[in-house]
């Protein structure tokens, strides 16, 4: 992906996109063929046979089990008090994820025109957001041992100080420092993210675990739809800095959910959590 994202950035500045109507249609144009290709791809790789030899018949009463599931994982993540203020966590992490990915390049464009810096600028920046984003899932070995093993702490303060990188970030007047902070909040955001799905994993009942993901998945969406209906009207009649500042308190406030849920990670099991 990052690799991608800095290819991306870099085709509308080269020679080749003088050929076309629009710089950003070669990019698109990449893109398809790079779909085409692998669509072949996988075709060739994964042989039918794969599929013939593993896949199963489902049972008839197959919709009624599936339908019961996502009863049971629903019930369970707002009555347990680990996973439901983990839930709650990550449908604030939507909002705020959603309007840093909504807006950092409008916020980014007059910042980079009073630079100078062409549409690679954009591309580097994704990049390194991707790879910032690989360190972290390393870093948060190192920094869970900091934290004595307490995933609800390295979570806590990592995301406290992610909203406090939000402010600066929604102040930033140049370009290296909107890089800096913008790289350094994804970092913080991120470093909790194997936390939470650890949490989720060891406190959600095996027969229904892989539902629950999509239950947090459905969550992040949930604060993602509310961050664009609500944030693009403050944005447009107000401004992306005010934005962001709401963000920075709406992530503190939700990320508060981790100092309740230490005492309840200490000597629990997922039966009797309810």
């Amino acid at each position: 992906m990052a690799l991608g994202s800095l290819l991306g950035g870099i085709l509308p500045s080269t020679n080749l996109s003088a050929t076309f109507q629009h710089p950003f249609q070669l990019s698109i144009l990449v893109t398809i063929i790079g779909n085409t290709l692998l669509l072949f791809a996988t075709h060739w790789l994964l042989a039918k046979p794969y599929f013939a030899t593993r896949g199963t018949a489902a049972p008839a009463n197959a919709t009624h089990g599936v339908g019961k599931t996502i009863v049971q994982a629903l019930r369970h993540g707002a009555s347990h008090k680990v996973v439901s203020k983990m839930l709650f966590t990550i449908v604030g992490c939507g909002v705020v994820l959603m309007s840093i990915e909504n807006f950092w390049q409008p916020f980014l464009e007059p910042l980079a025109q009073q630079s100078g810096y062409g549409t690679a600028l954009f591309g580097i920046v994704t990049a390194l957001y991707f790879l910032m984003s690989a360190l972290s899932s390393i870093a948060s070995v190192t920094l869970l041992r900091w934290f004595k093993q307490s995933h609800s702490q390295l979570m806590l303060y990592t995301r406290i100080l992610a909203a406090c990188t939000l402010i600066g970030l929604s102040l930033s007047t140049h370009v290296f420092e909107f890089t800096g902070l913008y790289l350094l909040f994804f970092f913080l955001f991120t470093v909790g993210n194997n936390s939470e799905q650890v949490v989720l994993n060891d406190y959600t009942p095996e027969h229904f675990r892989s539902t629950m993901l999509s239950v947090s998945s459905f969550s992040v969406t949930l604060g993602a739809i509310g961050s664009s209906l609500l944030f693009g009207w403050v944005s447009e009649h107000y401004s992306i800095t005010l934005s962001w500042m709401v963000c920075a308190v709406i992530l503190s406030m939700t990320s508060l959910a981790f100092v309740p849920m230490k005492r309840h990670l200490v000597g629990q099991s997922v039966i009797n959590q309810h």
